[in-house]
């Protein structure tokens, strides 16, 4: 009874998974010895909770996925046999087991996954453990210099982002220029221009759960072939939820649905394109608003804007000759028209409580300093004082569209003001080449807090 009235959820479950001190001598169901040689990474996006683990059964070692669940029967009741994600299912963990005669949790093709029952190899209570997590539940996670980092000279602080927001900004040219150069092997320069910056600005589109869904298929998509045919929107709608793989299979019909796969089965055939899974795209923990599916209408858009316009032209010269370029480019990715059918719907068959624009402020302003910006500094910079003018206005821009969680923890924590876009990408830069790396030895905010005593510091952060 008083198990029954804990929060028993799967992330309590997976907080005593991740402490091997709560249990000893797993077995499966069918008595096979488990031994966990590796938990793997918890995975943020749908799918089985842990990836990349390794576990030994009867001395046998598999590698792949873990799920976790509080009752086995979740497998059957979460229908994870028909998902795809879940193939490489290497052991299921569930806490109890309510309901055995569902029969073992199965993978397509009927492939029986082993599963072990949690409570039958505890150490410990399940109440005492869930006091004891509560008890000990770890601290705010801060950056090694807190809090000695917010006495450090503004000044430092201010040089120092500002030389890694450029240092970003190269590193994004660079990458930019090196896949232009690549294309121009095999297509010329300027279909190279045009190709590129639609891969780009779709892996923008993607977020970080689907960004790399969003580049492969956007290199797969050849941009030149969709410009000499001129086609229609609902015709770039077919190519690209076609190619996402999301007309395949799909029951929902309505008028739109079924023109889109009419011309996606002709489009298909006629300009050999490939097709991925749907199964591959993140919905999970995705608001409505940020659906792949409404990226895609975003880049489908995009797509049939560049049949009727060169947009490496269009972003250079506003570079170089606007006074507010800034506004003209927001105003031009806000004005890319998508079809009617998305501005109403988030899904397919799902409406809208309020139509709308498919890409907000903040999304704007990351395809502008990340994609559009590194864009025209390594296309314009042969020409006189481009390079110059195009980083003065990256330097100058204000922030818009607010600021990420990350941004205001970083702020927080370093005492350091963002104002600028360049500022954002200068302390998000010191955060990934130093904080996460533990270089404090290297950063110079770092040598100021900690002196002599740098060197150990990144020792004692690995520790602890």
């Amino acid at each position: 009874m008083l198990i029954s009235k804990l929060n028993l959820n799967e992330t309590f479950i997976c907080n005593i998974w991740d402490n091997q001190e709560y249990y000893s001598g797993l077995k499966t169901t069918d008595g096979k010895s488990v031994e966990i040689l590796d938990r793997g990474q918890m995975n943020p996006d749908a799918g089985p909770d842990y990836i990349d683990a390794r576990i030994s059964i009867d001395n046998r070692i598999y590698c792949g996925s873990i799920e976790i669940h509080r009752e086995c029967g979740d497998w059957h009741r979460h229908s994870h046999r028909r998902d795809s994600k879940y193939a490489e299912v290497i052991l299921h963990v569930a806490l109890f087991n309510d309901s055995p005669e569902e029969g073992p949790a199965k993978v397509r093709k009927s492939r029986e996954i082993p599963t072990v029952i949690l409570s039958d190899f505890l150490n410990k209570s399940i109440r005492d453990i869930w006091k004891e997590l509560i008890k000990n539940k770890a601290d705010k996670i801060s950056l090694p210099c807190f809090p000695s980092v917010l006495k450090v000279s503004s000044s430092l602080k201010r040089n120092l982002i500002s030389s890694l927001s450029l240092e970003r900004l190269q590193i994004k040219r660079d990458k930019i220029a090196e896949r232009i150069e690549h294309l121009s092997e095999s297509c010329g320069p300027q279909l190279a221009l045009e190709q590129t910056l639609f891969e780009y600005v779709c892996e923008a589109l993607g977020y970080s759960k689907n960004k790399n869904q969003f580049i492969r298929l956007a290199r797969s998509l050849n941009v030149e072939c969709i410009k000499l045919r001129r086609l229609s929107l609902v015709e770039c709608d077919s190519v690209i939820f076609g190619m996402a793989g999301f007309l395949q299979g799909l029951r929902f019909k309505d008028q739109y649905v079924e023109e889109t796969k009419c011309c996606w089965e002709n489009l298909r055939t006629e300009l050999n394109l490939p097709q991925m899974n749907s199964a591959e795209w993140n919905f999970f923990r995705l608001r409505p608003v940020n659906f792949p599916t409404l990226r895609l209408a975003y880049a489908s858009g995009l797509l049939h804007y560049m049949t009727r316009n060169n947009l490496s032209n269009l972003v250079n010269e506003t570079f170089l000759n606007s006074s507010h370029p800034y506004r003209e480019l927001s105003e031009m990715l806000k004005r890319i028209f998508v079809s009617e059918y998305w501005q109403r719907h988030y899904h397919f068959g799902r409406k809208k409580k309020v139509p709308g624009y498919l890409l907000g402020d903040q999304r704007i302003s990351d395809v502008i300093e990340n994609v559009l910006i590194p864009f025209s500094l390594s296309t314009c910079k042969d020409l006189h004082g481009a390079a110059q003018r195009i980083t003065d206005i990256y330097t100058s821009m204000k922030l818009k569209g607010g600021k990420s969680l990350l941004t205001r923890w970083l702020e927080s924590e370093t005492g350091f003001k963002i104002r600028t876009l360049s500022d954002e990408q200068g302390i998000i830069q010191l955060h990934k080449e130093f904080c996460l790396k533990n270089k404090c030895d290297k950063c110079e905010i770092g040598r100021e807090v900690f002196g002599e005593k740098v060197a150990e510091e990144p020792i004692r952060i690995i520790i602890y």
